[in-house]
C-alpha cells in the first residue's frame, strides 16, 4: 500500500513513516503541514495517513484543509 504520513511532530512522523515501511507499505513521503500532504497525495496518489491536528488543517473561513480538503478533493483516496 501508498501512503502519506502526515504528522507534525518530526520524531512521531518519522517513527510512523519507518513502522509502515518495516510492514512493506511504500511510504511516498512524510510531510508537516497541511500544505505539503495535499501537494504529496497530488503527486503520488497514495492512501494519506494525517494526523487530524496537522498545522493548517484547521478550515479558515468555512474553506477546508489538510484531510477534509482531501475528503473533497479525492473521492477515491481514502483517509
Amino acid at each position: 500500500m501508498r501512503v502519506v504520513v502526515a504528522e507534525d511532530s518530526a520524531l512521531l512522523r518519522e517513527g510512523l513513516a519507518r513502522l509502515l515501511a518495516d510492514e512493506a507499505h511504500e511510504v511516498t513521503a512524510a510531510v508537516g503541514d497541511a500544505e505539503a500532504l495535499l501537494t504529496a497525495v497530488a503527486a503520488a496518489a497514495p492512501l494519506p495517513f494525517p494526523s487530524a491536528r496537522v498545522p493548517g488543517a484547521r478550515a479558515a473561513c468555512g474553506v477546508p484543509r489538510g484531510p477534509d480538503r482531501l475528503r473533497l478533493d479525492q473521492t477515491s483516496t481514502g483517509t
